[in-house]
């Protein structure tokens, strides 16, 4: 399993597949793998999130470096775009600009 990969521990609660908190670690995974974009286009290979993310990648899927980073932005574009049609659609399909829950922008 690729998020056992990304999170080793040998912690019973984190434990796939019927650790108490293991969906925590699948979401925080998710959560990850839809912002590889942002901060590979920002940081490129140099920055560890991407880092780690890109050699996970490689050594899971024994793929090269540039099939990797083409894996990792497929996956971040299908996350976040599901992820913001599911959060950004109003019942009545108003969008309220795209921003139903009121996000804000950060730093990071």
């Amino acid at each position: 399993m690729f998020v056992s990969n990304l999170f080793p521990n040998s912690l019973r609660e984190f434990q796939a597949p019927h650790g108490r908190l293991c969906q925590f670690l699948i979401v925080v995974h998710a959560t990850m793998a839809m912002h590889f974009q942002h901060f590979y286009q920002k940081h490129g290979t140099g920055n560890a999130h991407t880092k780690l993310m890109i050699d996970l990648v490689r050594t899971s899927f024994d793929v090269n470096q540039t099939t990797a980073i083409n894996m990792l932005q497929h996956w971040s574009k299908v996350v976040k775009d599901d992820f913001t049609q599911s959060n950004t659609v109003g019942v009545d399909g108003d969008t309220d600009n795209n921003n139903l829950l009121r996000r804000r922008n950060f730093q990071d």
